[in-house]
């Protein structure tokens, strides 16, 4: 998805688990959206997600986000929680 047709989609969570970062101001308050302060674990590049998911099973006492850019593999990701 393109950052043109994600800002018109107005969707403040477009799939499960995740957020667009059109819709949140900077810097992101992460204690405030894991509702927890624990370690912040950052994948760029997650991909299907498999690593991604995997490794926060296995570390439940740190918070996990991924960074994609092709929404497919975004959408894959999602199926996968």
């Amino acid at each position: 998805m393109n950052a043109t047709s994600q800002k018109n989609t107005g969707k403040k969570n477009f799939l499960p688990g995740f957020f667009s970062h059109f819709d949140h101001s900077y810097p992101i308050d992460w204690v405030k959206e894991f509702g927890r302060d624990a370690p912040l674990v950052v994948e760029i590049g997650f991909g299907n997600g498999e690593y991604l998911i995997n490794n926060a099973n296995r570390n439940p006492d740190k918070n996990f986000i991924g960074i994609e850019i092709n929404f497919d593999l975004i959408k894959k990701a999602s199926r996968r929680i």
